[in-house]
């Protein structure tokens, strides 16, 4: 985790220990300040070694997805209550059913 300070607030980079550590970005984001925002890194099916979980299971990598997500907004002290904005993109339309599956599950 680094800190950079910032007027008024405060700035931290965080690489949970639980997702795949890429060295082209930061896995999650936590501004605070007046208020506390957090932006996480896109996730997929990957475990934290990077290895695809469920290789051409749209399913199974789904829930590794969300797996992953969860991981991300623990670290940053928030749950999937707190999100306000998550984008989706599918290859195929045919992918969304096991993708919105996953995420009822978690509700």
């Amino acid at each position: 985790m680094t800190e950079t300070p910032q007027r008024g607030g405060q700035v931290q980079h965080l690489n949970p220990a639980t997702l795949h550590t890429n060295p082209a970005f930061t896995q999650v984001v936590v501004v605070t300040g007046a208020v506390k925002t957090i932006y996480i890194g896109g996730q997929n099916g990957v475990d934290a070694a990077g290895a695809v979980v469920g290789k051409g299971d749209i399913a199974v990598q789904a829930e590794q997805m969300f797996k992953n997500l969860e991981a991300a907004l623990a670290a940053a002290g928030a749950g999937l209550e707190h999100i306000k904005q998550l984008r989706q993109p599918e290859r195929d339309v045919s992918e969304a059913e096991s993708e919105a599956a996953a995420r009822q599950r978690r509700h």
